[in-house]
Parts: structure tokens; C-alpha cells; sequence
């Protein structure tokens, strides 16, 4: 699918996003520089060889390997087949740098290219079912891990840059203020965001036989406490899916809540987006209540815009305007209106 040209309106509302965000008008920001150097106790990493502001294109890339219906757990002795015929189809010198990626749990020899494949790969669209399509790419899978990341990767199945015959790229933006030197990291469960540590120290272990070393894993301080917060708050936000009007309040307030804590922890997508996208779909139920009743609505309406736009702002960073999440939300804003 190729995306469509923004319409008028669409161009407005992305416009105002990029003011809000300090963003270029006029194009994405230019690609940035980084090199991969030796990290100590990490091995390979990316370091920025300048200043990246939020939003800015860091890579796209095309993959080296595909493999189709990967479980998302127990890989089964097909999916294996798949892995190692795929890495058979490389040349002998992608062959040597698929080689020279990480590769966890030394003392398991039976299947080493499974092994190198799981701990590199990235997810290319949505899941089908408890199956994926996965892909290793050489440049992104030099970026490590943070529980704090400053920068997203995504799929793309529409972005092509001038230099790409084929659509689709592992884009990867920055979705926080980077320093010169500063190492770009990413989350490589970014759905364990509201895990105690311990927790997510032993989900890393299991995937990727490494241990995570970021602030938000240092024993006590406000980096615990917060996450500790963030779980209760969101499992408190579970309970609270009635329709009587205590739940309701009930669930707004703390997903608020919970957006601040993010705000806080330095957390951006996707579970602002998420979130932001919950809210307002709450706000939009508001509306069509206060229409059915005939009483006005344009409160409850002025909160669904904004709160749409909060989530579009968090797309734009993490995803770039070319993405479908950010025409799908620009559509939603379109008919709210």
C-alpha cells in the first residue's frame, strides 16, 4: 500500500504538530551522523558524532534477512529451517558481517544462526496472530539497550529513501534530545515500561543474556519508585473499565496520571500514544452522549482534539509524517472535526 498526499487540512494539522514540536515545516530533518564504536561492558554501540534533536531521522535501513511466521516463543524446528535457509541466501561478505553481530548464550551451539537472528531482529509490521514477519539489519541492530531509550525504531512498509529502489525501512528517529557522544539507545521491550527492574533484568536475561545497567535499573532511587507508581497506576486503569460514571472518571484521572509519570520517567512511545489515543476515544464517547442528549458538548470535544494531537505529536517524533499510525490519527482528527 502506498500512502496518499496529505489534503489541505492534513497538511494544516501536521503543520501545527511540527510548530508544537520545533520541527521543520518544510521536510524532515536531515539524516543525522553517528559511528559505531566499542561500549564498555556493551560490546558494538552507536554514538551520535553530533547534536540530534528530537524528530530527526537517525537511520533507515533496509533488511539483510527476512524470515516470515516466526513464533513469538517456542520456535518450532520449521521456523529454524527458515532462519538458517535465509542465511545461506547471503553473499559470503554479508554472510561475514551477519557473523559478526552478537550472539547470546555461548554455551548453545546446536543453532547458532537462530540464536544470532532472535537476539538482532526487529518485527516488520503487525503480528499475525502469535506469528510475525522479522528481520535483522545491520546498522540498527548496533543499537543497544535502554530502559530509557532516546530513540524509536519502526517498521515502515511505505518509507523509501532517494537512495532505495524498494519500499520499506526500519526507520529509526530520535524521540529525545541527544548529546554529541551520547550513545542512541533503544528499548528492546518497550512493553515491559512498567515492570519492576528485577522484573525486566530477568526478561533481558532470558532473550538476550545480557544485563541492563540504565538509571531506571539501579536499585532504589526515584527511577523505582516511579515504575513502581507506573504499575500500580496502570493496573489501577485495567480495573477501571466499567461504564458505570465513577469507573469512567475513575480511568481519565488516571490516565492522566500516568502520562505525567511518563512525562517524568522521560518514557515517549508508545505508550504515550497509546494512552493519549484511550483518552480520547473516552472524550469522543463524551461526545456522542452529550449529542444524543442534546447538551453541549464542545468541552468534551475541545478534550478529544487535544488529546489527538498529543498522541499525533508522540507519532510525528517516534514515527516520522510518512507513517500509516500518523495518517490514521490525522484521519480521526479530520472527522472529529
Amino acid at each position: 500500500m502506498v500512502l496518499k498526499a496529505l489534503n489541505i487540512k492534513e497538511t494544516s494539522e501536521v503543520n501545527q504538530a511540527k510548530r508544537r514540536l520545533h520541527l521543520p515545516i518544510n521536510g524532515q530533518p536531515v539524516q543525522c551522523s553517528f559511528a559505531q564504536r566499542d561500549i564498555p561492558g556493551k560490546g558494538r554501540g552507536t554514538i551520535a558524532l553530533h547534536a540530534i534533536t528530537a524528530g530527526t531521522l537517525i537511520l533507515a535501513e533496509r533488511p539483510l534477512v527476512i524470515v516470515n511466521n516466526v513464533e513469538d516463543r517456542n520456535i518450532s524446528q520449521a521456523t529454524i529451517a527458515r532462519i538458517n535457509n535465509a542465511v545461506q541466501q547471503l553473499t559470503p561478505a554479508e554472510l561475514q558481517e551477519y557473523q559478526a553481530l552478537f550472539k547470546p548464550f555461548p554455551r548453545r551451539t546446536a543453532h547458532p544462526d537462530k540464536e544470532r537472528f532472535l537476539a538482532n531482529n526487529f518485527q516488520m509490521g503487525p503480528s499475525q496472530g502469535s506469528r510475525q514477519t522479522q528481520g535483522v539489519f545491520l546498522q540498527a541492530a548496533r543499537f543497544n539497550h535502554s530502559c530509557i531509550q532516546n530513540a524509536w525504531c519502526n517498521w515502515n512498509p511505505d518509507y523509501r529513501t532517494p537512495e532505495q529502489i524498494r519500499r520499506g525501512s526500519l526507520t529509526v528517529y530520535a524521540i529525545r534530545n541527544i548529546d554529541q557522544g551520547d550513545e542512541i539507545v533503544v528499548n528492546y521491550r518497550s512493553h515491559d515500561a512498567y515492570k519492576e527492574a528485577s522484573d525486566r533484568q530477568r526478561l533481558l536475561l532470558e532473550h538476550y543474556d545480557f544485563r541492563c545497567n540504565c538509571p531506571a535499573c539501579q536499585p532504589g532511587g526515584e527511577h523505582a519508585a516511579r515504575r513502581l507508581e507506573m504499575d500500580v497506576t496502570a493496573g489501577t486503569i485495567e480495573d477501571s473499565r466499567g461504564n458505570d460514571p465513577a469507573a469512567i472518571w475513575t480511568r481519565k484521572r488516571k490516565l492522566l496520571e500516568l502520562l505525567e509519570l511518563l512525562k517524568e520517567e522521560g518514557l515517549d512511545y508508545p505508550q504515550k500514544a497509546e494512552l493519549n489515543g484511550e483518552l480520547a476515544q473516552m472524550h469522543v464517547d463524551d461526545v456522542r452522549l452529550h449529542c444524543q442528549m442534546r447538551i453541549p458538548h464542545f468541552d468534551a470535544l475541545f478534550k478529544a482534539q487535544a488529546a489527538l494531537r498529543a498522541k499525533l505529536d508522540a507519532e510525528i517524533i517516534s514515527l516520522g509524517v510518512e507513517s500509516a499510525e500518523v495518517r490514521e490519527t490525522l484521519q480521526l482528527l479530520y472527522h472529529l472535526k
